[in-house]
């Protein structure tokens, strides 16, 4: 376990590592380090390391001295010393600011630091491009082991009381990158505590000796000395944004709803945004601060994680003697397509651009809520629709509308759906009186997201329609199963035009004849009104234009009585097949008696209607 030297000293948890001298491989090669906070973000035209911030060392917080005593904080603290309108010290006005990478490197340790009572931590692993003898940066007062090589390889930055991390263990990290924000930390201000160290992964050392046991069984070194030998050109400064105890982020980059503008001193707002409908337009928006040089800006676009296109402009020299206090870079981009978008902005300072982006913005293209519109535009029509004349070119369909149709007609359907964003497929249910008929769905309407369509047209028909009340009921499927969106109702014909019949009714001596050898059409040789006494009498009839289901009904009268009434089955007929023609051929076998008979012939349509007269076949026995 780490040993507590001091109330004021603590150490991160590592993951342990065998030897002082085993290597472990990190990310890219550490080439320069920079300080893990910005200095004054609010006010960025000031050297960024140190000033505005305080860095307390191991001889400044908690002892009066620096020899002989276990109260030494080791590392350092950064926090930001700002004050209240009373002049009194405001310890709170650090929290949420970004704490960084201080190098390129592997991260070796992210969250809750023991109990959970210091914040949370952020370990990271870097490799330097050669050797570093480290003895240059012991602190006051220590002394490596006995056999201790100073030279070292690999090294160990890290920083606890954070109140958020953006980091994970095995993260590969960019000197620069965004690893965490600050938070509360001992004596309740915020301030993030940062440290080096040269004893990797190694919480306890009890056989190192050392004038200030309780560095050096650390390995800690001074950390704002070794950054400052190694510290990169510092030509601007990129400051995410901040998090405080009273409002939202900040975003630097951000993404935007509407093209950037200016105020008087040329600071450039936008709305932000970071979701979007497919079709919008973006624009984002970066900033870097206090200019020292040249720059030029590029973004390049990821989409899904693929490259896509990328953009540079500037190539801006401001003078080294008067730099700017910031420069703002926006693009634009337009027709967005679905998915996830991330925006990486590089930063040229005259040597080229970079391998790897100072800030990245990432947005999110989803569809709309409503994936398409429907404003109840569905019709019935006498003609087949067809390309509106003079919106040919926008494929706008038109047709003749109806609702009212005679038995037999062609009946076209036509539907529209607007603004679309989705592949799609249509279905009409067709129903009569109620009952369900058919239905049908053509294939899927294929949409690029890039280029969502106006409108989707949709029609169909039905031919050789039967009477009654009819529905079109119109479905939409655009992955999820159909859905209904809306019906178009018709009538078809009245009860006159069920069938057509030509007083075509005989009696006949001979057996009606017919199958499927005369395309079921149905005679007799001999017609006749005149039979002898006990003779078979062959009734025949035919309707034509069938288009409801029917039945028959003979009733036969002797000398003007009622002898008897005969009822035949039904033949259903398919709405969608209507018949031509129908045949009734009943037999009144052995007729019993001499004198005047007669056959009245009715027919009842439609399952209920009341039976209808047709006809009567007069006959006169001998």
């Amino acid at each position: 376990m780490w040993r507590l030297l001091g109330s004021f000293i603590f150490a991160f948890f590592l993951v342990m590592l065998a030897g002082e001298s085993h290597e472990v491989e990190a990310s890219e090669v550490a080439d320069y380090f920079s300080y893990p906070v910005l200095g004054n973000s609010r006010d960025l035209s000031i050297d960024p390391r140190n000033d505005g911030w305080t860095t307390l060392g191991i001889c400044e917080f908690g002892a009066q001295y620096c020899n002989g005593t276990s109260k030494y904080h080791p590392g350092e603290d950064f926090f930001y010393r700002c004050f209240r309108d009373d002049g009194s010290i405001n310890r709170d006005c650090a929290y949420g600011e970004p704490v960084y990478a201080t190098a390129n490197g592997l991260v070796t340790f992210s969250g809750v630091y023991k109990d959970g009572s210091w914040g949370k931590a952020v370990v990271i692993l870097h490799t330097l491009p050669s050797p570093v003898d480290i003895s240059e940066y012991i602190f006051p007062g220590t002394t490596m082991p006995a056999g201790e090589s100073a030279e070292r390889l690999q090294l160990e930055t890290g920083c606890i009381h954070l109140f958020k991390t953006e980091v994970v263990i095995g993260q590969e990290v960019k000197r620069g990158d965004l690893i965490g924000y600050i938070g509360i930390g001992y004596g309740g201000y915020a301030h993030a505590h940062c440290e080096g160290r040269w004893l990797l992964g190694k919480p306890d050392f009890p056989e190192y000796a050392g004038s200030v046991q309780g560095l050096t069984n650390r390995g800690l070194f001074d950390l704002s000395d070794f950054i400052a030998d190694r510290s990169a050109p510092t030509h601007f400064v990129y400051d995410p944004g901040r998090y405080d105890s009273v409002s939202e982020k900040v975003q630097n980059p951000k993404t935007c709803s509407n093209e950037p503008t200016h105020d008087d001193a040329w600071w450039y707002t936008c709305n932000e945004q970071d979701t979007f409908i497919v079709g919008d337009t973006l624009w984002g928006l970066f900033r870097i601060d206090n200019i020292q040089g040249k720059h030029t800006f590029k973004v390049v676009a990821r989409h899904n994680g693929n490259y896509s296109w990328e953009w540079s402009y500037g190539n801006t020299n401001p003078s080294y003697v008067w730099p700017w206090d910031y420069g703002f870079f926006s693009f634009r981009h337009e027709y967005l397509p679905l998915g996830t978008w991330d925006y990486d902005l590089y930063v040229d300072t005259g040597d080229g651009f970079p391998d790897y982006p100072v800030a990245t913005a990432t947005a999110e293209v989803v569809l709309p809520d409503d994936v398409y519109t429907y404003d109840g535009n569905g019709y019935t029509c006498a003609n087949e629709p067809h390309l509106q004349p003079g919106r040919e070119d926008e494929w706008w369909y038109t047709c003749g509308e109806q609702t009212e149709f005679a038995a037999g007609d062609t009946i076209w359907g036509l539907f529209r759906i607007d603004d679309v964003y989705r592949n799609h497929q249509f279905r009409v249910d067709t129903y009569r009186n109620g009952v369900f008929q058919w239905n049908w769905s053509p294939d899927w309407g294929y949409v690029d997201p890039l280029w969502p369509w106006d409108h989707a047209f949709f029609w169909f028909y039905l031919s050789n329609a039967t009477f009654g009340d009819w529905e079109f009921k119109v479905s939409v499927n655009t992955g999820g199963g159909f859905f209904t969106i809306g019906s178009a109702y018709f009538t078809v014909g009245n009860q006159t035009e069920y069938y057509r019949y030509d007083d075509n009714a005989v009696a006949c001596r001979d057996p009606v004849t017919g199958d499927a050898n005369t395309a079921w059409w149905f005679s007799c040789d001999e017609p006749s009104y005149y039979y002898w006494l006990g003779e078979n009498i062959n009734l025949l009839l035919r309707i034509d234009n069938v288009v409801v289901s029917h039945r028959f009904r003979v009733k036969i009268y002797h000398e003007n009585q009622l002898q008897s009434v005969w009822t035949g089955d039904w033949n259903t007929v398919n709405p969608l097949y209507p018949w031509n023609y129908a045949f009734y051929f009943p037999v009144h076998e052995r007729v019993p008696g001499r004198g005047n008979w007669f056959y009245v012939i009715e027919i009842d349509v439609d399952d209920g209607l009341d039976f209808q007269y047709l006809d009567t076949i007069p006959i006169n026995v001998l």
